[in-house]
């Protein structure tokens, strides 16, 4: 089956989901009855800055140390002791015997397989099609379509929940990366061991985003938020993401990085780059040129970005502090305001199809899609989930 009817069945199956509990709303909540979202939830996605802010300031509270120490370096490193003693434990273990030796054994760490979770991050190798991802609390995991069989890939170290990117750098061979601060890390063997990418020098900072052109290097880009300078930076790769070199030091400055956003088609050669309230930025061919110096953004404090290529056409989206809609319809050149979301979206933000300019997508408590640019959204019942699980998709959507 070729890339495109793959994403006509996706998109076939997306439709056939919803269509049993569909909803329609214009820019405001649906009236008919149904089970109530969780209230602390909605509180705290309400303002999730301030949420953040919160959880941030609790962590700080509970890890107290001297002024001089850093208590997210001494995890670290705690983690990666711990990680290398258990690989010294597994390197060690014999085959037992036991009922004088009418039966042998080799013990194997397991845990429980009905605890729920979730995923803050997920990408999807096409040509396995497999899908991993990155839970809330750093570990990687991966599955098939089916949904029905999560194998943990990093049980012993933490990696940054923002950021998860798995490419093929042969027939048959994946590469996957993550992020621990700033520093991209990569695996090639399904987590059993990581190796840093060159030209980051230090982990101070977060993740934004990582794409993959389809250009002649196969171009890895990276977006992140380095602390150290502050600032946001655009690095590139061309081997595959064993050694990065910077593009550009760009204006925007947020601790948390979310004034800036990559956006790429994944069958193109294009990217596209919003950096702060007015600059964006194509990059093609190595060289990345600022196409429009007055967006116009004022008073943002998040921002996403999304692109959809047909053969006629791009359409760039840009969402707004989580609230407020824009579209382009000539590449970027300009901007319209299409709305207010009915609902603040999470930090998952917005999607679009890659076909499909006028479907839209964003994700909070409730999964919201558009089929008219983000005129019109519907979006599928919280509760729906719990009394059909195979044919609903369930809530709380962190990541598209």
């Amino acid at each position: 089956m070729d890339m495109t009817n793959k994403k006509l069945l996706f998109y076939a199956l997306m439709v056939f989901v919803f269509a049993g509990c569909e909803t329609k709303v214009q820019h405001n909540h649906s009236t008919e009855f149904k089970i109530p979202v969780p209230t602390e939830v909605v509180q705290n996605m309400d303002d999730e800055a301030a949420y953040e802010t919160k959880k941030h300031n609790w962590l700080e509270l509970i890890h107290q140390t001297a002024p001089e120490e850093d208590w997210k370096t001494i995890n670290k490193q705690n983690f990666k002791q711990i990680a290398k003693y258990k690989n010294q434990l597994n390197n060690q273990k014999v085959v037992e015997q036991f009922a004088n030796g009418h039966i042998e054994g080799e013990w194997f760490e397991r845990g429980s397989d009905n605890q729920a979770g979730n995923l803050m991050r997920v990408d999807f190798e096409k040509n396995s099609e497999l899908i991993y991802g990155v839970s809330a609390s750093g570990s990687l995991w991966k599955s098939d379509l089916s949904g029905s069989n999560w194998q943990p890939l990093n049980n012993n170290i933490a990696f940054d929940n923002k950021l998860i990117k798995v490419i093929e750098i042969a027939a048959g061979q994946r590469r996957i990366f993550a992020a621990n601060g700033k520093q991209l890390e990569y695996s090639d063997d399904e987590g059993i061991s990581w190796q840093l990418s060159s030209g980051f020098n230090n982990d101070q900072g977060k993740p934004v985003n990582l794409i993959q052109l389809n250009d002649v290097n196969q171009t890895l880009l990276y977006l992140y938020y380095d602390s150290s300078l502050p600032g946001n930076v655009l690095a590139s790769s061309d081997d595959n993401g064993q050694s990065f070199t910077v593009v550009q030091y760009l204006s925007s400055a947020s601790s948390n990085g979310n004034k800036a956003f990559l956006s790429g088609f994944e069958e193109g050669t294009i990217a596209y780059l919003l950096d702060g309230s007015n600059d964006l930025y194509q990059y093609d061919s190595g060289a990345l040129t600022i196409i429009n110096s007055g967006v116009g953004l004022s008073g943002i404090t998040d921002i996403k970005l999304v692109s959809s290529v047909t053969v006629t056409d791009t359409t760039l989206y840009i969402l707004k502090n989580k609230t407020a809609l824009y579209q382009s319809n000539d590449a970027g050149q300009n901007f319209s305001l299409v709305g207010n979301l009915p609902v603040n979206s999470w930090g998952v933000g917005i999607e679009v199809a890659e076909d499909d300019p006028n479907a839209v997508y964003f994700g909070e408590v409730e999964l919201y899609w558009s089929s008219d640019g983000g005129q019109t959204f519907n979006h599928n019942n919280w509760g729906d989930y719990y009394g059909d699980v195979v044919n609903n998709v369930i809530s709380d959507s962190f990541m598209m």
